[in-house]
């Protein structure tokens, strides 16, 4: 089933996935780590049928992405700092 909302234009859009990263944890929840601290992330290696995390989700739900992809890791480095504080 094809989920399709409508923009201010009344133009039916689907929502897809455009893009998702990867991490890795160990048994206690300890992210891999590359040699500076930050947290390593992963993509898949081929194209691979993602499109089932978008299935029910509506426009309600998303908001506009408005990091770049050095300010994710940025904030996922952040957070695992505050985290490893606890």
């Amino acid at each position: 089933m094809k989920i399709q909302e409508r923009n201010e234009e009344n133009k039916e859009y689907d929502i897809c996935v455009w893009d998702i990263l990867f991490y890795k944890k160990d048994e206690d929840g300890n992210e891999m780590l590359n040699e500076d601290g930050s947290i390593k992330l992963f993509q898949l290696k081929r194209e691979h049928d993602v499109s089932f995390i978008a299935e029910g989700t509506t426009d309600d739900e998303l908001e506009e992405a408005t990091n770049s992809l050095d300010d994710v890791i940025g904030i996922l480095n952040d957070l695992k700092g505050v985290m490893s504080n606890d």
